[in-house]
């Protein structure tokens, strides 16, 4: 066919490889860019070659700023209903961090890993408070993609406490 596209086949009316190839040139320009992750502040950060450096605030008080390249997967919040309140417990978290009472920090790490159908093993923990590299050893409940993560080391994001 005269009038087709070479890249698609589709007739030159419907085509939209032009469209798509001006939009990735325009998008080489964008990068790299940095952003951070204190919009969701809970998720997981795949380490890889992206053009994109997301920051995470680490340290706790001592505000530190972490930067890793890769792609960083929101999650839901870890939270429960107990006796018709909601609790969150990224809150407590939070909380068990800033005030330094690492036993209760620890049992909400335990109901986190309960509530959100996952385990990990902490691969480096560098206490700076708000991401650890982690391997996922159980994660279930979120659909096919979770499992995909079952014995990689990602970076698991969380509150700083400051």
């Amino acid at each position: 066919m005269i009038n087709e596209c070479p890249n698609c086949k589709l007739p030159k009316v419907l085509c939209h490889c032009a469209n798509i190839e001006k939009a990735q040139e325009g998008a080489k320009s964008i990068f790299p860019f940095h952003v951070s992750t204190y919009a969701h502040n809970w998720g997981i950060l795949i380490p890889c070659k992206s053009g994109v450096y997301w920051e995470q605030q680490t340290g706790g008080v001592m505000c530190h700023h972490e930067e890793w390249e890769g792609i960083f997967i929101p999650l839901s919040n870890p939270e429960d209903v107990v006796d018709g309140k909601r609790i969150n417990y990224l809150h407590l978290l939070e909380d068990a961090n800033y005030t330094g009472d690492y036993k209760k920090a620890k049992e909400i790490w335990k109901k986190i890993k309960e509530v959100m159908y996952f385990d990990f093993e902490i691969l480096d923990y560098s206490y700076e408070e708000g991401y650890m590299w982690v391997k996922f050893t159980k994660f279930e409940g979120h659909g096919e993609w979770a499992k995909k993560f079952i014995g990689k080391e990602v970076i698991l994001i969380y509150p700083n406490c400051d």
